[in-house]
């Protein structure tokens, strides 16, 4: 952020434990590429996750970090990773 430029956080974790951290971190939900799990109302159970999000499949971050270079129009891309 410190060099004007926008940051991205994508992740095969889950929204809701990583939405916080990138809060914390200045990241706009919008910026975030993530799971979002499903669960039933009323009894709270698991009802499975959105299988539309990019990290929802196999080889899911590479396809959001290209959406990401064509959605900025970036010449380049850095991704620092564990």
């Amino acid at each position: 952020h410190g060099k004007g430029k926008e940051v991205f956080l994508v992740s095969g974790g889950f929204r809701l434990m990583i939405e916080p951290v990138a809060a914390q971190l200045g990241i706009p939900k919008a910026n975030i590429f993530a799971n979002t799990i499903h669960f039933a109302p009323g009894s709270g159970d698991y009802a499975g996750f959105d299988d539309q999000e990019f990290t929802s499949r196999a080889g899911g971050k590479a396809r959001a970090a290209k959406h990401i270079k064509a959605l900025t129009k970036a010449e380049s891309l850095v991704m620092i990773g564990d």
